[in-house]
C-alpha cells in the first residue's frame, strides 16, 4: 500500500503522461487503449478501468473515489482536446473507459482491423526482425479479440465472426458503404445475416448502365408522379418567356436553342399515360425514362418487388415511399413537410440511408409512404457526391468531377 501511496503523490504533483499518443478517435483507439491499459497495470490500478464505484465496499469508497478521480484526470490528459468534450462528462475511470470504447470502436470493428492487417501484411522492404516483430504483435492482438476458449459454442461464435470479417475484407470497393454500415451496427450480425444481406443486394443489382443489351425508353407524364419536399421544396416552377411553357427557362428552351446532344428525349405530350411497370422477366433491365417536359428524369433500377428509382431534376430531396428500400431509417421531431405532385402535403415519416446501387449510397432519404415513386434529387446527388450526370438514349452515367471516375 505504501508503494501505491508514493505513486499517487507523484500523480498529484507531477501529473505523469500516460502516453505521448493522444486519443484522436477510432483511427488510433486500439493503440491508445493498449497504452492506457499498460500504464494502469504498471501503477497497480487496472481494476479502476473495469470496476464501478457501486461494487466497492462502503468502507473503502471514500479512498477509492479519491484515487479514481486523480486517475481520471490523468485519463483526460491523454485525449486530444478536439474530442475531450465528448468524454469530459464522465468523471470515473470506468465510465470514461467504457464510453471511449463505445464511441470509437466495437469488438467487430477491432477484429476487422486486426484481421485486415493480418491478411495484408507483407515483408516488402522491412528487415526480417521488424517483420517478425509485426507478426508477433498481430498474433497477440488477435488473441486479445479472439481469446482461446475450451467452450465449443464460443469457438463456433468466434469462427463465425472471423469469417464474417473476412467476407467484408474481400468485398469490392463499390460495396464499401454496405461494409461500413455492417461494421457500424450497434449489434454484431451473424455470418448468415451478412450472407443474406449481401445476396439481397446482389439480387437487386441491374446491368451496367452502358450495357449493350436492349434498354427500353419510357415516356411518362408526372401530374401524379412522386413528391416534392415542402419546407425545403422546389418553389415555383420555372417559366420560359420564349415558348410560354412551365418547367424550364428561356436559356434552356429546346424550341429556341435546339436539343443538346446526349440528352434523353423529352415527352412532348402533356397527357401521355403513365407506363406500366416492366414484367418480372425484364425487372433486371437498366431503363432510362423521362418524365414531364423540361424536367428530365431517369429510372436507375427496377425490380418487381422494390420499384424503380427515378432521377428527378425537380426534387430538392431524395424521396421514397417504399420502406423496404432503406438500409437504415430513423425518425426525428424535425422531419419536413413534403408536397406531392398532385398538390397534397404530408409529413415525412422517417429519414435514412438507401442504396439504389451498391456504388451509389443515398443519405438523408425522406420516407413518405404516400409517395408512389422513389426519387433521386439530381441537384442533391450532384452536390453531395460532386458528380456530373450524362443522359443518353440508352443509359445514364454519373461521373466524379474531381477524378473523372465513373460512379455508376
Amino acid at each position: 500500500m505504501a508503494t501505491k501511496t508514493f505513486i499517487f503523490s507523484s500523480v498529484i504533483s507531477g501529473s505523469p503522461m500516460i502516453t505521448s499518443e493522444k486519443l484522436v478517435g477510432s483511427d488510433n483507439y486500439l493503440s491508445w487503449s493498449a497504452s492506457v491499459e499498460l500504464w494502469f497495470m504498471g501503477q497497480g490500478y487496472e481494476d479502476h478501468l473495469i470496476t464501478q464505484e457501486a461494487d466497492i465496499p462502503e468502507v473503502d469508497r471514500v479512498q477509492w473515489r479519491k484515487i479514481d478521480a486523480q486517475l481520471c484526470s490523468v485519463l483526460w490528459q491523454s485525449v486530444d482536446p478536439k474530442i475531450l468534450p465528448h468524454l469530459r462528462a464522465y468523471k470515473t475511470c470506468f465510465k470514461f473507459w467504457t464510453q471511449a470504447k463505445g464511441l470509437y470502436t466495437n469488438d467487430i470493428q477491432r477484429l476487422y482491423k486486426v484481421a485486415s492487417a493480418i491478411v495484408h501484411i507483407s515483408q516488402q522492404d522491412l528487415d526480417l526482425s521488424t517483420y517478425i516483430g509485426q507478426i508477433a504483435s498481430l498474433k497477440e492482438e488477435f488473441l486479445t479479440v479472439m481469446p482461446l476458449t475450451p467452450d465449443v459454442g464460443a469457438q463456433q461464435t468466434q469462427l463465425d465472426k472471423l469469417f464474417m470479417v473476412l467476407t467484408l475484407i474481400g468485398l469490392r470497393p463499390d460495396l464499401e458503404p454496405v461494409r461500413d454500415q455492417i461494421l457500424g451496427s450497434s449489434s454484431v450480425p451473424s455470418l448468415d445475416d451478412v450472407f443474406a444481406r449481401l445476396l439481397r443486394i446482389s439480387s437487386t443489382q441491374t446491368l451496367p448502365f452502358d450495357s449493350t443489351s436492349d434498354s427500353s425508353v419510357l415516356v411518362s407524364q408526372t401530374s401524379s408522379r412522386g413528391g416534392r419536399s415542402g419546407t425545403r421544396g422546389r418553389g415555383p416552377r420555372p417559366h420560359c418567356t420564349y415558348c410560354n411553357k412551365l418547367g424550364h427557362t428561356r436559356d434552356r428552351c429546346y424550341q429556341l436553342h435546339g436539343r443538346p446532344p446526349r440528352t434523353a428525349h423529352v415527352a412532348q405530350s402533356s397527357d401521355s399515360p403513365l407506363p406500366q411497370p416492366p414484367s418480372s422477366s425484364a425487372s433486371q433491365a437498366s431503363v432510362a425514362s423521362v418524365a414531364q417536359p423540361g424536367n428530365a428524369s431517369a429510372c436507375l433500377t427496377h425490380t418487381s418487388s422494390l420499384g424503380p428509382w427515378i432521377l428527378d431534376s425537380g426534387a430538392s430531396d431524395h424521396l421514397s415511399g417504399n420502406k423496404d428500400l432503406f438500409s437504415s431509417i430513423t425518425t426525428t421531431s424535425a422531419l419536413p413537410t413534403v408536397t406531392l405532385a398532385n398538390g397534397s402535403q404530408t409529413v415525412a415519416k422517417g429519414i435514412g440511408l438507401a442504396l439504389p446501387l451498391p456504388s451509389l449510397p443515398l443519405t438523408s432519404v425522406l420516407y413518405t409512404p404516400e409517395c408512389p415513386f422513389n426519387l433521386i434529387s439530381i441537384s442533391k446527388i450532384t452536390r453531395t457526391l460532386n458528380c456530373s450526370i450524362t443522359f443518353s438514349d440508352k443509359f445514364v452515367t454519373l461521373q466524379d468531377r474531381s477524378t473523372g471516375r465513373r460512379l455508376a
